[in-house]
């Protein structure tokens, strides 16, 4: 029996699983090291990653998504069939906990929106045939202080995460706040 079953969503993290997501994460550290560049990981999604990654800050950032904060496989399958499936795969509760540590300890640098909008008919078809992707702008804040009102993380800590951690691992120049930005409503 293959690992990807049609009409069974939950499979979904399975063929797509964190092996595979590991895997491609190495390989792209031994090509940062080949060419002697920097990389900034998107989208980790293991635990397994994270703890390869802390061994690897010389040459890679790394970002995570609120959706892989938030969701595991398999209860968003069973809850909300394909409209979870994403790319990388929803990852299971333990390494969404691994997720966490790498943000509490400093291995993720930035989050990332993965906005990836469909209509409800393209999610609706039966697994595989679904399209992969979820909607991020929208809901990328409203997800994070979530877990800020849940004691997860800071306020500050998420603050950093989406606006000054990128901007400082980009290199951006410092903003100064527009007079209007200050001018109360």
């Amino acid at each position: 029996m293959g690992l990807r079953i049609e009409g069974d969503p939950r499979s979904h993290p399975v063929w797509r699983d964190a092996t595979a997501a590991l895997m491609c994460t190495q390989r792209l550290i031994a090509l940062a090291h080949e060419t002697g560049k920097r990389v900034h990981v998107l989208h980790v999604t293991s635990k397994d990653e994270i703890e390869f990654l802390a061994g690897h800050k010389d040459v890679a950032s790394a970002e995570c998504t609120p959706h892989h904060l938030t969701m595991a496989a398999p209860d968003c399958y069973e809850r909300h069939g394909t409209f979870a499936q994403i790319n990388p795969a929803d990852p299971r509760r333990l390494h969404r906990d691994g997720l966490w540590r790498g943000i509490g300890q400093g291995i993720v640098d930035t989050l990332g929106s993965d906005h990836s909008p469909h209509t409800i008919a393209e999610k609706s078809q039966a697994y595989p045939k679904a399209h992969s992707g979820i909607t991020g702008t929208q809901t990328y804040v409203p997800n994070m202080l979530d877990h800020v009102n849940a004691g997860r993380l800071s306020l500050l800590r998420f603050v950093d995460l989406s606006s000054a951690g990128p901007a400082r691992l980009f290199a951006l120049p410092a903003r100064a706040a527009s007079p209007s930005a200050t001018t109360p409503i």
